[in-house]
């Protein structure tokens, strides 16, 4: 009573003091941590820890209550998986988790429930590990915008992913004002190996099919006068003779007084009517 014990040290400050490594095993003979050195101030316990429980059934089993960790961060966050010490959770902030991995944020939860991510959501094909699928968002008050981008692999030749058609939102002009907020969508598709746009709608509510610029609620342009307009009755090619509409800005084109323009003829027309 009294005294305390010391091990490896001359003058234990407690009732027992280790200098060194501790370790705790199995009296078993050649055990692999009875026969390891643990490092200095350090322990190696052979078997499972249990905090609050007499019957750990895991390496470390805790009976009740909480475990408090640090915040860490996205470089360092607390919870991290074997060496990848950048990869793992961590608390941003007040009822927020953050998710990062390579030390770089990647998703966030907050209070809400919400799910935010670092700018790109991905799809991937889980037998060859490949973006099918890509949600992006550019921020920033200028040229800001939303893609959804689609990929495929080709099955011909050699292995080669393919993007294949797009969906993007973006801004018609800079956003330097409430009265410049003006968006477009557009719609692309790949032809003979080239990724384009094919469609688009304007903030206007105008919508272009071979053109970026609609000047009219429907506007389709195929860049040529060899177009089609059909009908329910048949087919009228738009350069024959005497069959030309005329009455546009360019042999060809077809323009409606209720805001439809038909450029080089490239138009179906049900029943003879715009």
């Amino acid at each position: 009573t009294g005294y305390n014990l010391g091990i490896g040290t001359t003058a234990p400050g407690n009732k027992l003091s280790i200098s060194g490594g501790v370790g705790i095993g199995t009296t078993a003979p050649g055990s692999l941590f009875l026969s390891t050195a643990a490092p200095d101030g350090g322990m190696i316990i052979e078997g499972n820890v249990g905090i609050g429980t007499t019957s750990p059934v895991a390496a470390l089993a805790i009976g009740s209550g909480q475990i408090a960790m640090p915040n860490g961060t996205a470089s360092a966050p607390s919870y991290s998986f074997g060496a990848e010490l950048g990869s793992g959770m961590y608390r941003v902030g007040t009822n927020t988790l953050g998710f990062a991995t390579t030390g770089t944020q990647r998703v966030t939860i907050d209070a809400n429930g919400t799910l935010n991510t670092s700018d790109i959501v991905a799809v991937r094909n889980s037998a060859e590990d490949i973006k099918i699928i890509t949600l992006q968002n550019n921020s920033g008050d200028v040229a800001a915008g939303l893609n959804i981008d689609f990929r495929l692999r080709q099955n011909f030749g050699s292995y080669v992913i393919l993007d294949s058609a797009y969906v993007d939102v973006g801004h018609e002009q800079d956003w330097i004002s409430a009265g410049t907020t003006n968006s477009y969508l557009r719609f692309g598709t790949i032809l003979a190996g080239v990724l384009g746009e094919k469609m688009r709608i304007t903030s206007g509510g105008n919508v272009g099919i071979g053109t970026t610029a609609p000047g009219y609620k429907l506007e389709v342009y195929t860049g040529s006068a060899s177009g089609w307009v059909v009908t329910a009755d048949g087919t009228w090619r738009t350069d024959g003779i005497g069959s030309r509409p005329g009455n546009g800005a360019q042999s060809g084109d077809v323009q409606h007084e209720r805001g439809i323009k038909l450029r080089s003829g490239a138009y179906g027309i049900h029943r003879s009517r715009c």
